[in-house]
């Protein structure tokens, strides 16, 4: 933890939260450039917190990464990746490391198992699917409540995709 999050303590997180308002409200708005900025300001305030790290994740894969706003296969393939690594990222720095590696295998995992036609990319599937089951496997090993049961469903059914 950095001197700054150290003096801010809890005035941290309401400042953090302050910035997601600015974050939600720069995506609405429809600008991403902001909308990123925001975001990683925010996480700088309050790294801990394992919500504004999906909050970003998700708008890096889901909003950065669709057909409507990439630059095409490879920026589409960029930003989703990105998406991926900051939930891993998220992972070693947040307080709950299981709740963004299960995060992780989710979104991995629903991406990974869309219809050919709707995936991020030509031959994504066993990149996706690998990265999903070290995320369920990193999740149960970091006591998700969730992973142990639904990380060995959601493997049986990634691995039966393939």
């Amino acid at each position: 933890m950095g001197r700054l999050q150290r003096l801010a303590g809890p005035l941290g997180s309401v400042a953090a939260s302050t910035q997601w308002m600015r974050f939600t409200l720069a995506t609405r708005s429809g600008d991403g450039e902001r909308a990123l900025g925001v975001g990683r300001s925010a996480l700088g305030m309050d790294p801990l917190a394992p919500d504004g790290w999906q909050l970003l994740a998700h708008h890096l894969v889901f909003e950065r990464g669709s057909d409507a706003e990439s630059a095409g296969p490879r920026g589409r393939r960029a930003w989703i990746e990105a998406g991926l690594d900051l939930l891993q990222q998220g992972a070693s720095t947040s307080r709950e490391p299981g709740v963004l590696l299960y995060d992780l295998g989710l979104v991995a995992m629903y991406l990974g198992t869309l219809p050919p036609a709707e995936r991020p990319w030509e031959g994504c599937q066993a990149h996706l699917v690998t990265r999903a089951v070290r995320a369920f496997e990193g999740a149960r090993e970091a006591g998700h409540r969730a992973a142990p049961r639904r990380s060995e469903e959601h493997t049986s059914e990634l691995q039966s995709r393939q």
